[in-house]
């Protein structure tokens, strides 16, 4: 489901990206940009650049970026769809209704049926709860000390212990037996017709989205039969991915983002327990174990999380496997580990809010928990090792790089190591990035060799900002010289212009399928608009991966680099007609150097001395051409496609 594209365009030019995203966060003028703290990583240096002239975002650290659209979904975890209406009520634009095709017409109308049918089943189960039928479950609430306000506040209720009681109230209001089953309420007998009711005799917890909406329920069984399962949760759904959605983050959003800190707990009792003390920031997966896509949803609501999960031997594992996720995510974590034996609801029940207070305030952080969790065997040599390792292949995988020294320091203070003994081992589990200035030495050359001007120095900071900027798993797959290519393609004045006149840049002068792939993306949207970077990142067809890569290329990142401010941030001083050039020559050089390895390969391998002959004499001619400074001439006679990953 998706507005017109032209319906997009004529709302973006009503909105200013800065007024929207000054709206939710504080921004402050950097040159011709604006600057910020990126709300989408624990940012303690903004790190987040927000351009008036283009109308986009773009963070330098986790690469989020986009437009005031996707600002708005991200922020405020809704859809797209959301996010323009919420965008469009901002400026008073009155967004027409849709008009999907008929296969996104039934979609979008099973999907609404569904949700309709999660709504008034979560409403049943809770009116359930307060009849007779459901008084065991009412009072099994109480008894665990649960209020009413509480219990309507999650919207608690009952399944009633018959194994159509559902199902016919649902199709009593003119549900379809199909949306009940798309909806999960319902299932059906493996080979069979005939279906039946998935929740029976159980005490139902309604599983919500960040709207509100209920998408799914969790259900604890009131019985004791053996062979039942304490809870069972409903499958995934057209409404419902459990991987993406957390327990209570709905109810407690609000206070998880005043505080800027998540309790993350196991259970829904747990949850519920916390809430009614006060503890009011708590969110629970939905019957699995934490995941990454869960850490980055909580991550648009807090830049940190305690972790609270049962001090049994499972529990702690699962803090163990959590800690990792939501290191490596860049939340600031915290464990607390509970009297053996014990889980949050207990503690409140027995001995109150203070108490568990208390327990949060003495939260350790990861280096502690795992050191507690290895005391039995640090004390010998074996064990202090796999302790060490243990914690150094975690410190290498958090965002914050700041932060590894310190955490390095405590583990080797508290495992009687020196320092240098962890950095081993640190630099085994991570690999030392390739420097900037090393895949830029060939290529700063070749931009003397082909230009004048005055402040070289400046072409290479701006070269540079690209590069290592990107992440590295992407980086390695596109060259400098045709990341810079993209680079003065994308900012200058008329992109097809540049593309078509100027140079006649097609998409052969990419080796890497990645630089293809990007050139292609702004090619077509030059021929629609000259502001490229804005409608690609409206552009609902192309894929975050490469709006992001793009948004990259395009925002110059002179704000963030120190040696920026002695050249004056003026970075529309540089010939980009000149630095074009040296990009175009280093890239056939490229093609050149592959093609010379290509050659010497072949006459190891060759034993006729006629072929030989023929390739060494193009190997002399192919030496020739590399000595030239200027080879824009050959551009159309080398620059076949010849594509590589």
């Amino acid at each position: 489901m998706a507005y017109d594209q032209h319906i997009l365009e004529d709302l973006k030019s009503r909105v200013d990206i800065v007024d929207v995203i000054g709206s939710y966060i504080e921004l402050r003028r950097a040159g011709s940009n604006y600057k910020c703290k990126c709300p989408f990583h624990d940012d303690r240096n903004p790190s987040m650049i927000v351009s008036p002239h283009k109308q986009i975002f773009k963070c330098f650290v986790c690469g989020a970026g986009g437009n005031a659209f996707t600002f708005v979904r991200d922020y405020t975890n809704v859809n797209f769809t959301e996010a323009v209406q919420i965008v469009a009520d901002r400026v008073g634009y009155n967004l027409p209704k849709f008009k999907p095709s008929k296969q996104e017409s039934e979609k979008i109308s099973l999907r609404d049926s569904v949700l309709k049918a999660l709504d008034y089943t979560a409403n049943f189960y809770h009116h359930s709860l307060y009849q007779s039928q459901g008084k065991h479950a009412l009072d099994y609430l109480h008894r665990r000390g649960l209020t009413d306000e509480t219990i309507k506040k999650f919207n608690l209720g009952y399944a009633p212990n018959n194994w159509e009681a559902t199902k016919n109230e649902l199709l009593r209001v003119n549900f379809d037996e199909n949306t009940l089953f798309e909806a999960k309420i319902i299932l059906k007998k493996e080979g069979g017709r005939n279906s039946f009711d998935m929740f029976r005799n159980r005490l139902m917890f309604p599983i919500r989205d960040n709207m509100g909406r209920t998408i799914a329920f969790g259900g604890r069984k009131l019985d004791d039969d053996p062979n039942s399962p304490k809870y069972i949760n409903s499958p995934e759904s057209i409404v419902y991915s459990k991987s993406n959605i957390l327990y209570g983050l709905f109810e407690n959003k609000r206070d998880i983002m005043s505080k800027n800190e998540v309790l993350l707990v196991e259970g829904y009792m747990d949850l519920i327990a916390l809430s009614q003390f006060g503890f009011q920031n708590a969110a629970a997966p939905c019957g699995t174990a934490f995941t990454q896509g869960q850490a980055t949803v909580l991550k648009r609501f807090s830049k940190a999380i305690t972790i609270m999960n049962d001090s049994d031997e499972p529990g702690l594992k699962a803090s163990e496997k959590a800690l990792e996720i939501t290191l490596q995510s860049g939340l600031t974590t915290k464990i607390v580990t509970l009297p053996e034996g014990e889980d949050p609801d207990d503690i409140l029940k027995t001995r109150g809010e203070k108490t568990m207070r208390s327990y949060i305030k003495k939260a350790s952080n990861f280096v502690d928990f795992l050191l507690f969790r290895n005391q039995d065997i640090i004390n010998t040599p074996e064990g202090k090792a796999v302790t060490a390792r243990t914690i150094t292949k975690i410190i290498a995988t958090i965002p914050d790089k700041f932060v590894h020294d310190d955490y390095m320091q405590q583990t080797a203070g508290k495992l009687h190591l020196s320092v240098e003994q962890l950095k081993q081992l640190y630099r085994e589990k991570k690999q030392t990035p390739e420097r900037p200035e090393q895949r830029t030495h060939f290529y700063e050359r070749q931009i003397h060799m082909s230009t004048n001007l005055e402040n070289v120095e400046k072409v290479k900071v701006t070269i540079c900002d690209a590069v290592h900027l990107l992440p590295k798993e992407v980086a390695n797959k596109i060259s400098l010289a045709e990341l810079n290519l993209l680079k003065i393609i994308i900012n200058s004045e008329s992109p097809l212009d540049m593309i078509e006149n100027k140079f006649d840049i097609r998409a052969s002068y990419f080796r890497k399928t990645l630089g293809k792939n990007i050139f292609s993306i702004i090619y077509e949207h030059a021929y629609e608009t000259d502001s490229v970077v804005e409608s690609i990142a409206g552009a609902l067809e192309i894929e975050d991966y490469f709006k992001h890569i793009i948004a990259s290329i395009a925002i110059p990142a002179e704000e963030l680099n120190a040696s920026w401010d002695k050249y004056g941030g003026m970075i529309d001083e540089v010939d980009n007609i000149k630095v074009a050039e040296a990009a175009i020559n280093e890239i056939i050089r490229q093609h050149l150097r592959s093609k010379r390895r290509k050659i010497e390969a072949d006459i190891e391998s060759c034993s006729d001395s006629e072929t030989q002959r023929q390739l060494m004499s193009e190997m002399i001619h192919l030496d020739k051409m590399l000595r030239e400074k200027d080879l824009l001439s050959y551009a159309e006679e080398l620059l076949v496609d010849d594509t590589s990953d």
